[in-house]
């Protein structure tokens, strides 16, 4: 038996590789989170991109990026023509060059390599690479999804190798674990069949075992003997038919499989229904088969479910002992009911058992009912440990301030894009679980940020009773991007968003028929004129979301009132991450901004700095750890003066546009950043703020800070 480590995956490939950002995307949303369904079941595992950190000792990394004592390295190399045409440009950034990727990769008994191939070429890298088996992906069209979609197969195969191989003994050198297994549960009547394509399927394609008792039973042998055995240590796929329900040996290995609390996947095969049923499947995920074609999306299905479960149970495991240990604590990998609970009371020495399980906590309506039922066990889920699912006094408001950050600040850090949403993610979801409201300002394009808080919050409702339903995000549409949305467009956000779109500033420098005849959203790089009318509605908004400046008031105060006549909600605090340093609209990077202008209303700040950008500027100016010098991060904003030097003249003295050098300045005029910031945390909390990139490091941050914030003020 070994110890589980979970997987922390690096993916690599060639700088100018066409096909390499589009595969690590598929990678990230399949493994860590997909933004775009916020709360699906997920693997939460880590995924770092490109060589950050890779050799170096893990202090000043971002710890989201460099894998722990505690967790299994994992290298997939995206191999294509260029990398072997060009292993210098390729492995520029990785300590040693291929050679030293090589010695701390292949070979190697504790970390796993796993090189993909992208063209027929691709094994011609390296003497010691090839003669390693390759993902192959060369036989596939570059274009569409077929190429992501095995590589993601072929990828959620090899880590539930790794996975479920600690409860196995260990493979000799060289070798990998055993490959998974699964038990097919079915009824001869009509699901033979079925069972039938999915061997002949696992023969041809995929090195994935299964048990079929006309098959795995041998003769002479004890049939329930060699079933249990067989259950046991297998991921439990029940062939639902019309006739397995009523079949007792299908009723005896479903019980079973519960006992023993195995990955179990439901595959809906029935025709004309029944009329009967049992309660064995329970919450099981679920899966529908439509013929021959369903074979490899059963099998994926199964593996990923067996994944998740014992990533599940290991991270469960370890707060455990926090509850009084496994004497007063039953943990089920999976949405629990009332056969777990009856199982708790059975197998818990404790007349309270615990019944721990994995987020999202239960349903308002399921929690009543086993309450009801069961009211001697307690119900906890992973987020209600510790007390952290404190709500928030009614009315708090936080703004999360986030743009992306240029490619190379990601790139710095061994991340993308998909890192900074799942992290935006996954601090508004912490807030909005609280009681909590959300402010953010931006722009309603599709696949944008507000558009992800959006289905965030559809989501979280979908699940919820109109009593429990989370807050709709705050929505500030600073002009002249409103000019893009007429009323109808809001309709779809309804339910999601309360919008305050803002009017055209009243300045007399701001003529919209010349800007924009038809009187749409203008390009702020056009011109001056266009630039500082930009700069204007972007800024109006900013200070209406910050309120009223407490300290180095420059004279302009915050609008009072959006088209609606609605007094604005005021954030309490701010929570900054990422942020563009070039190509925005105005003079000034937006989360630079919003930073300052928080800081001058005396809130609490919280800077995500970890990620590089307009944040990591701050940091560095406010002395925290950041990827930038003060000094390097002054001399950046005093060249964004200069490049939009010609609107600040084309406004002239009267019409002061805002200043990325005079914002440097104050942030380090300040001189520590405790004080400007507003923060409870502690110097040393701070700091860590400012360096991770870790989704659950940050919200535990950022929780630790907002005890108790003061309700939403009003402009």
């Amino acid at each position: 038996m070994s110890t589980l480590r979970v997987p922390h995956l690096r993916v690599a490939w060639h700088p100018d590789c066409a096909e390499g950002p589009g595969l690590a995307d598929a990678i990230f949303r399949a493994f860590h989170l997909d933004p775009a369904r916020p709360l699906d079941p997920s693997l939460d595992l880590p995924v770092a991109f490109g060589w950050r950190g890779e050799g170096q000792p893990p202090s000043p990394v971002p710890v989201h990026h460099t894998p722990s004592a505690d967790q299994l390295p994992v290298l997939v190399l995206l191999v294509d023509d260029l990398m072997v045409a060009e292993q210098d440009v390729a492995f520029a950034d990785a300590p040693g060059g291929l050679e030293g990727v090589i010695s701390r990769w292949v070979g190697t008994t504790d970390r796993v390599f796993l090189p993909v191939s992208l063209s027929g070429h691709a094994f011609h890298l390296h003497p010691r690479v090839a003669a390693i088996n390759y993902v192959r992906l060369e036989d596939l069209p570059a274009l569409g999804h077929a190429r992501s979609a095995r590589l993601i197969s072929r990828l959620t195969h090899e880590l539930a190798r790794e996975v479920l191989a600690a409860r196995a003994a260990l493979p000799a050198p060289g070798l990998r674990p055993a490959p998974v297994g699964l038990f097919l549960s079915h009824a001869k009547e009509d699901g033979d069949g079925i069972a039938g394509e999915l061997l002949e399927y696992l023969a041809r394609n995929s090195p994935v075992t299964a048990f079929y008792d006309s098959s795995g039973i041998a003769p002479g042998e004890d049939f329930a003997a060699r079933l249990q055995v067989e259950v046991g240590h297998a991921v439990f796929v029940a062939l639902h038919t019309d006739a397995w329900p009523t079949r007792p040996w299908c009723r005896w290995e479903a019980r079973l499989a519960r006992d023993h609390d195995l990955p179990f996947l439901l595959v809906e095969a029935g025709e004309q229904g029944g009329e009967e049923s049992f309660p064995y499947p329970g919450a099981a995920p679920r899966i529908r088969w439509r013929g021959p074609t369903s074979c490899a999306a059963v099998v994926d299905a199964a593996i990923r479910v067996a994944l998740r479960w014992e990533l599940t149970r290991a991270r469960l495991q370890a707060r455990v002992a926090a509850l009084g240990g496994p004497s007063k604590v039953l943990l089920v990998p999976h949405t629990p009911d009332l056969l777990d609970g009856l199982r708790a009371q059975r197998v818990v020495q404790s007349r309270t058992p615990v019944l721990l399980h994995p987020d999202p906590p239960m349903h308002p309506m399921d929690r009543d009912h086993f309450e009801r039922h069961l009211p001697d066990v307690e119900l906890l889920s992973q987020s209600e440990l510790g007390g952290v699912s404190t709500r928030m006094p009614a009315g708090t408001l936080v703004q999360v301030s986030v743009s992306e950050p240029d490619d190379a600040s990601l790139a710095a850090v061994g991340a993308g894009p998909r890192h900074v949403e799942a992290v935006q993610l996954a601090i508004a979801r912490a807030l909005l679980d609280r009681g909590a409201s959300v402010a953010y300002g931006g722009d309603l394009r599709e696949g944008g940020f507000t558009r992800l808080l959006f289905n965030l919050v559809e989501a979280a409702n979908r699940r919820k009773n109109e009593t429990q339903a989370v807050a709709p995000i705050e929505t500030y549409v600073g002009w002249p991007l409103g000019l893009a949305y007429d009323r109808k467009v809001w309709a779809a956000f309804a339910r999601t968003a309360c919008r305050h779109v803002f009017p055209q500033p009243a300045d007399p420098l701001i003529d919209l028929p010349q800007l924009s005849p038809d009187g749409k959203p203008f390009p702020s790089d056009r011109g001056p004129a266009e630039r500082y009318a930009w700069s204007r509605g972007m800024t109006d908004m900013r200070m209406a979301l910050a309120g009223p400046p407490v300290r180095n008031d420059d004279g302009r105060r915050p609008p009072k009132t959006d088209t609606g006549g609605k007094s604005l909600p005021v954030a309490g605090a701010l929570v900054a991450l990422g942020g563009r340093v070039g190509k925005f609209a105005g003079t000034v990077p937006g989360v630079l901004e919003e930073i300052v202008l928080s800081c001058r209303a005396h809130k609490p700040v919280f800077l995500c700095a970890g990620f590089g950008g307009a944040t990591a500027v701050a940091a560095a100016l406010l002395g925290l750890p950041a990827p930038i010098t003060a000094d390097a991060a002054q001399a950046l904003l005093e060249e964004l003066d200069i490049t939009y030097a010609a609107a600040h003249a084309w406004a002239g003295p009267a019409h002061p546009l805002p200043s990325a050098q005079a914002m440097g300045q104050e942030l380090r005029a300040y001189g520590d950043a405790c004080t400007a910031l507003g923060v409870q945390l502690s110097p040393a909390q701070h700091a860590e703020l400012a360096i991770t990139t870790d989704p659950d490091h940050i919200v535990r941050l950022v929780l630790a800070g907002l005890p108790s914030l003061p309700h939403a003020e009003h402009a």
